[in-house]
């Protein structure tokens, strides 16, 4: 075959014949002549609808790679299973360029700027010309195969949906999906838009649609409302509250995740004795060792006991809490007990510094010295639920308040509200209210009867 290089000239007398339907039937493997893959190892290009071209590097086999980025690891049910796997594909949006009598040159956008590939119907082969690899011929070999597809957290793993949609405000206060070249691609606007690169959902009042990425809408039986969830779909039905995996089926055990976590992070701790609560900072990767020593008050409170909001006197924070999922429990925020009742305080605002020290301290291991800084003050508590309630629990980042049995949510309720609140996924709680039972969707506290 003829070579072509970045400044050959081509022409369209020399472009192969080739129908309407040419892009949308396109699945094959490509032969990269530079490509330094690894055994077993191929690069498949596909169409995938509304103008999108994937180009994929795929094996077959057991293992699961990496998701979820730098420092995690996720493991699958299917881990075990032969299978066709992704090991990462790039998206494009497609643009025919039609010269007439069936001769057709597609340009290949990654996002909607720069042209970053080609696929060249050729009388002397087709061509794939991609900049992620040196300038050569590059066949697509055996069109067609479709013995391995892949599955659809696959098909779309790395799918950037921010280069092929776009939510568009109508005239008359809602929404539509429009792909690249500004066209609806649902069948109905709504009031709000949500989607990740595995889900569509809109929002249409109190009724939610649910689309996958290749815009076909999902028969969800009993449907109330929805949320994307991690990578998963989180469903409230008329039967119950359920998770959905990207095939639709019910998710029973999520898949585990271990981390790498770094070494060398700052840190902050806190711990309350009596009325007293003192923070450290420091840690490796800071350059100081600070100590502050608080003394704290409640008006009108003489006798109470303190803890933070996970009902402990210890709290610790460093730069892998947030990327391994720890519940943040706002430090200044606290549960105070006096008499048999529980309030919650904030103390942060009313806070006075007496004093201040720099302090020299040790030698570190390579030589240095860490100077920090001691601070002492006092802090009078503000009221944020009077002592009054029962208990106070912080469960997956909702307050919740007991009062003559009946519970509430700080801060949305001033008093208890219901006769039984159970979680039952995430978002969704089965309720109680007045001896009726319904949902409460913790997204916005809209309940369902």
């Amino acid at each position: 075959m003829k070579k072509f290089s970045y400044d050959s000239v081509l022409y369209v007398k020399d472009l192969k014949e080739v129908d309407d339907d040419y892009i949308h039937n396109l699945y094959a493997e490509v032969d990269f002549e530079d490509a330094d893959l690894d055994k077993g190892e191929k690069i498949l290009i596909e169409y995938m609808g509304d103008h999108r071209v994937a180009m994929r590097s795929v094996y077959y086999g057991k293992r699961e790679v990496s998701r979820g980025g730098f420092g995690s690891y996720t493991s699958y049910a299917d881990d075990g299973t032969k299978m066709l796997r992704s090991l990462g594909s790039t998206f494009y949006n497609a643009v025919d360029l039609d010269f007439g009598n069936n001769k057709h040159i597609y340009l290949l956008f990654e996002g909607y700027e720069d042209v970053e590939a080609l696929i060249i119907p050729h009388k002397d082969g087709e061509l794939v010309n991609d900049h992620n690899y040196d300038m050569g011929n590059i066949n697509l070999r055996n069109k067609g195969i479709a013995k391995h597809k892949l599955n659809y957290r696959h098909y779309f793993g790395d799918y950037n949906y921010d280069n092929f949609v776009f939510s568009a405000p109508k005239d008359n206060g809602r929404y539509e999906l429009r792909n690249a070249f500004n066209k609806p691609v649902l069948d109905a606007d709504y009031d709000t838009i949500v989607l990740n690169q595995y889900f569509i959902i809109g929002q249409d009042g109190d009724k939610s649609d649910v689309y996958n990425s290749k815009y076909e809408k999902l028969n969800i039986k009993g449907l109330k409302k929805a949320h994307l969830y991690k990578g998963f779909l989180e469903v409230l039905s008329s039967e119950s509250a359920k998770y959905y995996d990207t095939d639709l089926k019910e998710v029973i055990r999520f898949p585990s995740r271990s981390y790498s976590v770094c070494g060398t992070v700052s840190s902050i701790s806190y711990n309350i004795s009596g009325d007293t609560l003192k923070v450290y900072r420091g840690g490796l990767g800071s350059y100081t060792d600070d100590e502050e020593t608080n003394v704290l008050s409640i008006p009108g409170v003489e006798d109470f006991d303190l803890t933070f909001l996970n009902g402990t006197k210890r709290f610790r924070w460093d730069g892998n809490s947030s990327f391994v999922g720890q519940t943040y429990m706002y430090p200044e925020i606290m549960i105070v007990k006096a008499d048999g009742k529980c309030g919650l305080y904030e103390f942060e605002k009313k806070r006075k510094v007496l004093r201040e020290e720099v302090v020299e301290g040790e030698p570190n291991k390579i030589g240095g010295r860490r100077a920090g800084i001691d601070v002492f003050a006092e802090t009078e508590g503000e009221e944020l639920m009077p002592i009054e309630n029962d208990s106070i629990t912080y469960v997956n980042e909702i307050m919740f308040f007991y009062k003559d049995g009946k519970v509430g949510i700080y801060p949305r309720h001033k008093t208890p509200q219901y006769d039984k609140i159970q979680r039952v996924a995430d978002s969704f709680y089965s309720i109680v209210r007045d001896g009726k039972k319904g949902w409460l969707d913790m997204n916005d506290l809209k309940e369902y009867f």
